[in-house]
């Protein structure tokens, strides 16, 4: 080893190989013989390498290796050399498919390399994963983004999305927001009962969650909250009462609907049956108790028994379903307003032209 200038930097002095002829023609490879170094500063450097480091692979891609860390930081190994320390990542890694902003950004000591030059391949690899280990892993972790803790490759929105894809995959698990908790707290607590592993996640990843749902099947679908109630809703029974267990006062409620079918101009042909029950299904947007329900395919309203309770409110709840009915629209349309309207506008001149 010896000093020289650097070719074409004619004022820079550096290190060079100098290579002499073999003094043993035999040998096979080559030995180093390193005077006046301390074995500390030997393993210290062999830190440097993927291969003395004693550190696990937990998934393989295309594009590199997803490792266990690498003490408290997570460490960057390009082709098995540590290029740079990360103090925030989960996991470490080993990048085997070098792109030009890698080669571009490396150096002659390898190390130093900006979070630039590597943070797409980072993120590819981590895309590449299919493994509960690195499922539940990056899960685990985005759980605590709520409380601002979550490593920094939670801090990409494409990776928290296919975290919580593979999650999907291994268990029984259901994503909600703050916002989720706080407006269905009986939904979640039921979720949890039901023995699902409730994960809290953002808004923003909620709603590209979401996005991703409507071009899947639905055995593939992620499943967050609206999902959840959905699929809740589906496997839903009603316990249907008898008129005969109806007391006193929600008969009297309950006979006002022929009147009200009479002054609409009787029971449209679409609604076969009207029925109460003590148990109802949650409404998809608010999540609270729904007070009645138009089931197309079994061509019946179902009403939920507390609304008996109050003669006005089983009048516009049947009206409502009423208009589900007729008009064929869901809620929060130009087509089911506009049939609700032309009901209520009956009953208005019925009752105008009545008094």
């Amino acid at each position: 080893m010896g000093k020289s200038q650097k070719s074409g930097f004619e004022d820079l002095i550096t290190l060079h190989a100098y290579i002499d002829e073999p003094s043993s023609p035999t040998l096979v490879g080559t030995e180093f013989i390193l005077n006046g170094l301390q074995d500390a500063e030997i393993e210290q450097a062999k830190k440097l390498f993927l291969k003395f480091n004693d550190i696990r692979v937990i998934e393989e891609t295309r594009f590199g290796q997803v490792l266990s860390n690498l003490g408290n930081s997570g460490g960057i190994f390009i082709n098995g050399v540590l290029v740079a320390n990360e103090d925030n990542f989960l996991f470490s890694y080993n990048i085997t498919s070098l792109n030009a902003a890698i080669k571009k950004a490396m150096n002659r000591e390898r190390t130093n390399v900006g979070r630039t030059a590597y943070a797409n391949t980072v993120k590819s690899i981590l895309l590449e994963c299919n493994s509960q280990e690195v499922a539940e892993s990056l899960s685990a972790d985005l759980s605590q983004y709520s409380y601002g803790s979550n490593h920094d490759e939670l801090k990409w929105i494409d990776i928290q999305q296919h975290a919580a894809k593979i999650l999907n995959n291994f268990k029984k698990v259901v994503f909600v927001t703050a916002e989720d908790i706080e407006r269905g707290t009986d939904i979640v607590n039921e979720a949890r009962l039901g023995g699902f592993d409730v994960v809290t996640i953002p808004n923003n990843l909620r709603d590209k969650i979401a996005e991703q749902n409507e071009g899947e099947e639905t055995d593939n679908r992620v499943r967050i909250f609206t999902e959840f109630v959905q699929e809740r809703n589906e496997n839903f029974e009603f316990k249907i009462v008898n008129e005969n267990e109806l007391s006193f006062a929600e008969k009297q409620v309950w006979q006002k609907k022929d009147k009200i079918f009479d002054l609409i101009g009787g029971k449209p042909y679409q609604v076969l049956q009207v029925v109460i029950s003590e148990t109802m299904q949650k409404d998809t947007t608010t999540f609270m108790q729904a007070a009645a329900v138009w089931e197309p395919l079994t061509r019946r309203i179902i009403i939920w028994r507390p609304i008996l309770n109050n003669e006005q409110k089983f009048c516009g709840t049947l009206l409502h379903e009423v208009a589900h009915a007729t008009s064929g629209a869901t809620d929060a349309t130009r087509i089911f307003e506009s049939e609700l309207t032309r009901l209520l506008g009956i009953m208005g001149i019925k009752a105008v032209n009545h008094q």
